[in-house]
């Protein structure tokens, strides 16, 4: 069992930060002997799981990983209740659309479209995003029971861009705010120069999901603007949130 959380380890000290790694490096992210570390590389390499440059040395995440995002789309089974909504809303707005699912206590990217318009704003698929750090994930964080909400409170908040919130008082008046109008509205919270507007979805007996989301720098997000993807979204999520009820093509063993 050692041997197989130190693998799992191995496989997840490489990120969005660090996309390419030498031995050494791992050794030293996952603190196991740089031996230890060679020979799960090997068996990886093998199995498709990671690649080595040998011209550099250093290893990177192999295209079989991609089998297991795959089969983790097809677990969670929202895939055919939200990539037509997503795409749908991403036609009208043309603006970056996320879809965000509570995964225990973060968010979790499942699917974005991206904006055809430069810049653009949106995390990396599987990035855990902190369930403060923005209206993406406040808007499930605001729905979670009180207990969960002060536990992921009394934990720290980080700030990640220049109006991250990082008062736990002001969060919680936040959340509040969120609850009493039903979406969330964000600036800058976790990218310089972002606006972003998020709804939430639920499965039967109001229990949270996920979001809907845009997102767009904010020159681009003028109140005409804003009022249309709040009425769009509005109407967007309640259908999502029907589909899943109707449908029960969610797991919830993969939330809270």
């Amino acid at each position: 069992m050692k041997s197989l959380e130190r693998a799992i380890d191995i496989l997840f000290s490489f990120s969005g930060e660090h996309t390419t790694r030498t031995p050494a490096e791992i050794a030293a992210a996952v603190e196991i002997p740089v031996s230890s570390v060679y020979r799960f590389l090997k068996t990886f390499e093998r199995r498709g799981l990671v690649e080595l440059d040998r011209r550099t040395g250093t290893y990177s995440l192999g295209y079989d990983v991609l089998m297991l995002e795959s089969a983790v789309r097809k677990k969670i089974g929202l895939d055919k209740i939200t990539k037509p909504i997503l795409d749908k809303v991403a036609s009208i707005t043309r603006e970056t659309v996320q879809i965000t699912i509570l995964n225990k206590d973060h968010g979790f990217l499942l699917f974005a479209e991206e904006s055809p318009i430069p810049p653009r704003f949106a995390p990396e698929f599987g990035f855990p995003m902190p369930l403060y750090a923005g209206c993406t994930v406040q808007v499930i964080m605001a729905y979670l029971p009180e207990s969960i909400r002060e536990r992921i409170i009394n934990g720290g908040l980080k700030k990640f861009g220049p109006r991250s919130i990082t008062s736990p008082d002001v969060l919680r008046a936040r959340l509040r705010e969120i609850r009493g109008q039903g979406y969330a509205i964000s600036f800058e919270e976790f990218y310089p120069g972002s606006k972003g507007i998020a709804f939430p979805f639920f499965r039967s007996e109001n229990r949270i999901v996920g979001s809907l989301a845009v997102s767009a720098p904010i020159e681009r997000f003028d109140s005409e603007k804003e009022r249309q993807v709040i009425a769009l979204l509005a109407e967007e999520s309640v259908r999502i949130s029907k589909r899943i009820t109707a449908q029960d093509g969610y797991d919830p063993k993969l939330v809270i």
